[in-house]
C-alpha cells in the first residue's frame, strides 16, 4: 500500500483549475473562423457551379450518344421498310411462307382507275352506305 504524506508537507491540493473564459480571445477565434469561411465560400461555389457544369456536360454528351444510336436505328428500320416494301420481298414472302401460288392468266381482274367525273359520284356513293 500508499504510504500518505504528512499533512503539513504538501501544498497544494488536486483539484480542477476553473480557467475563466478570454471573451476578447474567444471573440477574436470567432472572428478568425467567420473570416476563414468567408474566404472559402466563393472557392466552394466555383467547385459546386465546376461539378454542375461537369455532371451536365456528360448527360449531354450521353443523350448525343443515344441520339446519334437511334438516328442509326432510324436509318436501318428504312432501309427494312424498303426492302419489305419491294414485289420480290413480298413475292418470296407470300410464296414460301404462306404457301400461295401464282394466279394463271385467266384468274387476273385488272381494275382500273375510274374516270376524273365519275370520282365524285363514288365518293357519294361511299357515303351513302
Amino acid at each position: 500500500m500508499r504510504e500518505r504524506a504528512a499533512p503539513g508537507l504538501r501544498r497544494w491540493v488536486n483539484r480542477a483549475v476553473a480557467q475563466e473564459v478570454d471573451r476578447y480571445r474567444a471573440r477574436w477565434l470567432w472572428g478568425v473562423f467567420v473570416a476563414m469561411l468567408l474566404g472559402v465560400a466563393p472557392f466552394a461555389a466555383y467547385l459546386l457551379e465546376k461539378n454542375e457544369c461537369l455532371r451536365l456536360s456528360y448527360e449531354a454528351s450521353a443523350l448525343r450518344q443515344v441520339n446519334d444510336e437511334l438516328i442509326e436505328q432510324q436509318r436501318r428500320l428504312r432501309m427494312r421498310l424498303s426492302d419489305l416494301e419491294s414485289l420480290p420481298e413480298i413475292e418470296i414472302w407470300a410464296t414460301e411462307r404462306h404457301g400461295l401460288v401464282r394466279p394463271s392468266p385467266q384468274q387476273l381482274v385488272v381494275v382500273r382507275r375510274a374516270p376524273p367525273e365519275r370520282e365524285e359520284f363514288r365518293a357519294l356513293g361511299s357515303t351513302l352506305h
